[in-house]
């Protein structure tokens, strides 16, 4: 993906972009967990009308299924952003080497949206002009919020 000029790029917008992404992913996992949750006590149920040999038969699957739903989401996947972050505490695999990454997340269709943004951006047009005008009131803000700490001496 071809970055944004330097000369357009607001130091914000990374910052932007992991907050809504993350905001979009715990988004996704509540809705996951509000269908799992009744889900579950349905499967019970049914494991136990339907299976009284094992009673966990349909838990089973709602639990892998979790668990897939768990690795797709990604939540807490650490921004590439941030190399701070990236060198913190990242538990070792069992065997001692390095985690793995999910090869199927929810990371690839954000990426697959950033790219469709950024050809977009240079073809200019409306996703330029909401760049440029959001951009226009990071930079107010910043602005008021330095002149407000100057002011009181922070």
């Amino acid at each position: 993906m071809d970055k944004i000029p330097a000369a357009t790029h607001s130091p914000y917008w990374r910052l932007l972009r992991d907050v809504l992404v993350f905001q979009g992913k715990l988004a996704l996992d509540g809705l996951r967990d509000l269908l799992l949750s009744p889900l579950s006590l349905v499967a019970a149920v049914a494991g136990v009308i339907v299976s009284p040999a094992d009673p966990h038969r349909f838990l089973r699957h709602l639990l892998l299924f979790g668990r897939k739903s768990d690795h797709f989401i990604n939540l807490f996947e650490l921004p590439d952003s941030d190399p701070a972050l990236a060198a913190g505490d990242v538990a070792p695999s069992a065997d001692g080497s390095a985690p793995k990454a999910t090869t199927t997340s929810s990371s690839i269709y954000i990426k697959q949206l950033e790219d469709l943004l950024m050809t977009e951006y240079r073809k200019g047009g409306i996703v330029k002009d909401v760049k440029e005008g959001t951009d226009e009131v990071l930079r107010k803000l910043a602005a008021s919020i330095k002149s407000s700490s100057d002011k009181n001496g922070y």
